[in-house]
């Protein structure tokens, strides 16, 4: 996403339900914020894409694209 030369992280919470029930979250971690420690926790993700309504199930379907 930020072309920094490092692979982001797209993780999938398909049954998040911090707006509905199932509603789902993707949590965005750039390349860069895993490049120094390896690990990192979702509650401080870059970018967190929320579903909208019940069973909107956001987050179900995540793949690898590399840095982008």
């Amino acid at each position: 996403l930020d072309g920094d030369g490092y692979g982001e992280l797209l993780v999938g919470a398909h049954k998040n339900d911090d707006v509905a029930v199932n509603a789902g979250k993707a949590y965005v971690v750039l390349g860069g914020s895993l490049a120094t420690t390896g690990t990192v926790s979702l509650s401080s993700a870059d970018i967190a894409f929320l579903g909208e309504v019940v069973d909107d199930e956001a987050g179900t379907g995540v793949g690898a694209a590399g840095d982008v």
